[in-house]
């Protein structure tokens, strides 16, 4: 799509990858941080479930039976650790997708401006302005 574009006008289509490289780049940013309390996430979900089946498997046990208090509060440790980092991961994904949708609409409204301003000095054919439009559209909603 964005060789259709410079064939349109090689100028916009450099305006709008510039407009478009901030959202790239936060993207990379809050994809790391997602990344570690994902994986955060899934070692403590795994240690939650290595306990609870560990409890499951000795509940014949006449021993488990006395540790079943010691069971029940490890397990409550786990599940709260659990419920913290999954609010922080929520955080975490809610602030990406704030900014990113932020940087898309701000990207979109400024090639918005500036076609336009292009179709008034440049005389380029209403035609040829919704083209490009179009084209920068799903290129800012595929980023």
């Amino acid at each position: 799509m964005v060789v259709i574009m410079f064939t349109y006008s090689w100028k916009l289509t450099i305006y709008a990858l510039l407009l478009i490289s901030p959202s790239l780049f936060s993207n990379r940013i809050f994809m790391n941080f997602y990344r570690k309390y994902n994986e955060a996430y899934q070692t403590a979900k795994g240690e939650m479930i290595a306990t609870a089946q560990e409890t499951f498997a000795n509940v014949r046990t006449v021993k488990a039976f006395a540790h079943e208090k010691g069971s029940i509060n490890g397990f409550g440790k786990q599940n709260a650790n659990v419920y913290h980092i999954g609010q922080i991961k929520s955080r975490v994904w809610g602030a990406f997708m704030f900014t990113y949708k932020v940087f898309q609409q701000a990207a979109f409204a400024c090639i918005l401006f500036i076609v336009g301003q292009y179709f008034i000095t440049e005389h380029i054919s209403i035609g040829s302005t919704m083209a490009y439009l179009l084209y920068m559209q799903k290129i800012v909603d595929n980023f």
